[in-house]
């Protein structure tokens, strides 16, 4: 419940705050795209990776749902990412050290 509590208090008060910090720089849809993108990105990557967990060859064993949500979701996320903001993606590879070994960032954020 607190967990709930703290996630809804930050959910709601960090885009409030930021207006109010913001409003004479940036836009409204500035803002929102700041908050928005990421949501229904992580909605739809997250709900996808749910969505194979729970197929019926999953749904026996828990444990194994975690772990296909904790893996699926990441991967899901950064190719969502990769086609619908790439030069967001770019950049956060290129502060990753991961994303300058092999030059995994380029080629992850190549259309960027």
């Amino acid at each position: 419940g607190v967990a709930v509590g703290v996630s809804l208090f930050y959910a709601l008060i960090k885009p409030v705050n930021s207006w109010l910090v913001f409003r004479q720089a940036m836009r409204m849809s500035d803002l929102l795209q700041i908050y928005v993108l990421p949501l229904v990105l992580g909605l739809a990557t997250i709900g996808s990776a749910a969505g194979v967990a729970a197929l019926p060859t999953f749904t026996g064993d828990r444990l194994t749902q975690v772990g296909l949500i904790g893996v699926l979701g990441p991967v899901f996320y950064v190719i969502g990412l990769r086609a619908i903001a790439p030069a967001t993606l770019a950049e956060i590879m290129s502060q990753l050290p991961l994303g300058r070994l092999g030059g995994l960032g380029r080629r992850l954020s190549r259309s960027a």
